[in-house]
């Protein structure tokens, strides 16, 4: 394994991955060890990284300014585009907040 790359300070994350929930086992299989393991990138996950903070923040925690909170503790979004994503309505929510505060870095991994 890689020593994790640096961040710039402030950040806590390299990307926040935006994905289909459809797509999670390929993530969690494949793409974490590429990215985290094999490349020493750290990844922002919904799933993984959202408990914490909420659980931090008590009940008044809602799913908006957690992703805005990640968001901004992150240097870039990456989209994982599949066929699952592009029917995914939370996804596509997701990306468009996504859009309004990361226009500028923003990456796709593309899989068919």
């Amino acid at each position: 394994a890689l020593t994790m790359l640096p961040l710039p300070r402030g950040k806590l994350y390299h990307a926040f991955l935006i994905h289909s929930s459809a797509d999670g086992d390929y993530v969690r299989r494949k793409l974490i060890p590429e990215l985290e393991t094999d490349r020493g990138f750290k990844l922002c996950f919904s799933w993984r990284d959202y408990e914490t903070t909420c659980t931090q923040n008590g009940p008044n925690c809602d799913a908006r300014s957690n992703l805005d909170r990640r968001l901004s503790e992150s240097c870039a979004v990456a989209l994982l585009v599949t066929k699952k994503y592009a029917a995914s309505e939370s996804s596509q929510i997701a990306t468009q907040i996504a859009l309004e505060s990361h226009r500028e870095a923003i990456f796709r991994i593309v899989l068919e």
